[in-house]
């Protein structure tokens, strides 16, 4: 319920009959507010879109070849950054992945658009064979989650057959680079993007908090936290690349519940996890993470 602002201080001291009754019937209903609200979760109401100017995002990313070289913890190793939207197409490893097969016949997109607003769009994959490239509606500046659309797999999925044939790429036009990735997990197709980062769309501000941090036992991984202002600035001086929270030799797993969410990240801002391996060869590394979205 929505508590009325308080009566008015002259209530209290006018010649005015009905005062106490006012100010009961007031103390009355901020009594019912507080027992309301002081029950109830602000991040779980804000998650139900209960909490005006507020949403939550859960995102996680994870890669299976961390080496020596840093690297986006996603899918493929990436998050595509273009100084100007792209056009981008989807492709599978085989040919069931098509509008009218066993696989996946039709990719949900989310990321956002030349003018740095979220835009979510249904594509189809090819007609008969998805192993031939299918164009995507509009131009992108990022993509940070694509998955099997509801209601878009051939397959009544279970724990021995995924709801994708093959594993699908979305990449740019004409066999361009690599964007996003639906792979398999221990030869179960996953059917859905990892990718370990996002970028606030305009008109919002973003705040990151809840991370947890999972790499291969044993095997040292540093991992970075970064951000990357002002990626709407696409001429000298640029907005910077920096780190906000390096966490080094990490062999297991690391939780992060900081009292105080990490921000604010302001709009156009890139925000996300790099890492890199302090010894030759590759090891798999994981991140989970939610951010709070607050309209500007």
């Amino acid at each position: 319920m929505n508590l009325d602002p308080p009566p008015s201080v002259i209530e209290l001291v006018k010649d005015n009959p009905a005062a106490d009754a006012i100010w009961k019937k007031w103390l009355s209903s901020l009594q019912v507010w507080v027992a309301d609200n002081m029950s109830n979760d602000f991040f779980f109401e804000a998650s139900k879109g209960n909490v005006d100017g507020h949403s939550i995002v859960h995102k996680f990313g994870h890669s299976d070849a961390v080496g020596t070289t840093i690297v986006p913890v996603a899918s493929g190793n990436v998050y595509q950054t273009p100084t100007s939207a792209q056009s981008l197409e989807l492709v599978s490893t085989l040919a069931a992945d098509n509008q009218a097969g066993t696989g996946a016949r039709s990719i949900t997109i989310v990321g956002l658009d030349a003018n740095w607003e979220e835009q979510t769009v249904v594509a189809n994959m090819h007609a008969t064979d998805g192993t031939i490239a299918e164009a995507v509606t509009g131009t992108w500046i990022r993509v940070y989650r694509a998955y099997v659309t509801p209601l878009g797999s051939g397959t009544y999925a279970s724990a021995s057959a995924g709801s994708s044939a093959g594993v699908i790429s979305l990449q740019g036009t004409g066999g361009g680079a690599l964007w996003a990735r639906l792979d398999f997990h221990g030869g179960f197709a996953l059917s859905q993007s990892q990718i370990g980062a996002y970028t606030v769309q305009k008109g919002k501000t973003a705040y990151v908090g809840n991370i947890n941090i999972e790499v291969d036992t044993a095997k040292e991984i540093d991992i970075v936290f970064f951000q990357r202002t002002d990626a709407n600035v696409v001429t000298p001086p640029y907005g910077a690349m920096r780190a906000i929270s390096p966490f080094t030799g990490i062999t297991d797993k690391q939780d992060l519940r900081p009292k105080t969410w990490h921000g604010p990240y302001n709009e156009y801002t890139d925000i996300g996890f790099m890492a890199s391996r302090s010894s030759p060869g590759t090891s798999s590394a994981s991140v989970d993470f939610e951010i709070m979205l607050v309209d500007n």
